[in-house]
């Protein structure tokens, strides 16, 4: 009898024993398979968010792997906030209200804060200001397109840049409005914001994000820093730098989640 025939024949005898040594090494063999293919795709989802346009995060103290989830990748809970003041440092003199270069300034090419903490059926909404779009890219130093639209104003309080998916996946479109959740699809509805614009497809987070005028904003209801009860019971006159605009929150009431930067060459 040939060795296979032998091999057969104690494979058939053997059928339970031989069959879980089968399934095993088929088990072991889709194990490997799964992990090299869930870590090709792990590492395509991290390089798509490389060459967004800023290479430094500014957020508050805590987990530095919890700042990019949340800032970059849309994910995650906010750490905590900063101050305003601190984003002000990294201003040049004309974007400040006091006409000073920031402290960090001259290091600074871009500096681009965001609000995190809404929602819109289920997409993370972040509030940002013009300079998102205008200034980072989307990807190896290409500038952001719409597919529709063009990005919002700072002056339009109430607009609002879709990312491609969630305009396909909501089925929305230039002119259509949308009303955010605070903390959650459950929480307190906000106002409308109309939407100026929708991104082309970037193959990045962006693509998930809801992006919206930070000035309106912060006019919504439990974004605004409680102002110090000492303060209110003194009346005590808001200092000139601290106002921004009429109908738009003080500056000294605001605060970001975490501050975009490009720094100089």
């Amino acid at each position: 009898m040939s060795l296979l025939g032998i091999a057969w024949r104690n494979i058939k005898q053997r059928a339970f024993t031989s069959g879980l040594t089968a399934l095993s090494m088929s088990l072991g063999v889709a194990l490997v398979v799964a992990t090299l293919i869930t870590g090709g795709v792990v590492k395509q989802a991290f390089e798509s968010g490389a060459g967004l346009g800023y290479n430094m995060i500014i957020g508050a103290k805590g987990s530095p792997l919890q700042l990019v989830l949340n800032s970059v990748y849309f994910i995650s809970k906010p750490i905590e906030n900063i101050s305003w003041a601190t984003y002000t440092e990294f201003l040049p003199a004309h974007e400040r209200p006091d006409g000073n270069d920031g402290t960090w300034a001259a290091s600074t090419q871009t500096a681009v804060p965001i609000c995190m903490g809404d929602y819109f059926r289920g997409h993370r909404v972040v509030g940002t200001n013009s300079t998102y779009f205008d200034r980072l890219t989307r990807g190896n130093g290409q500038p952001f397109e719409f597919s529709s639209g063009t990005n919002f104003r700072d002056e339009d309080l109430y607009s609002a840049v879709l990312g491609s998916q969630v305009a396909l996946t909501l089925n929305l479109q230039v002119g259509d409005t949308i009303a955010p959740t605070h903390g959650a699809d459950d929480g307190k509805v906000h106002d409308p914001f109309q939407i100026t614009g929708i991104l082309s497809r970037t193959d990045t987070p962006i693509d998930r994000g809801v992006f919206v005028n930070m000035e309106g904003f912060y006019l919504q209801d439990g974004h605004a820093k409680p102002i110090d009860l000492i303060e209110v019971n003194e009346q005590v006159e808001p200092d000139h730098d601290d106002l921004p605009g009429k109908g738009l929150l003080p500056f000294n009431q605001r605060e970001v989640t975490a501050i975009l930067l490009e720094t100089a060459a």
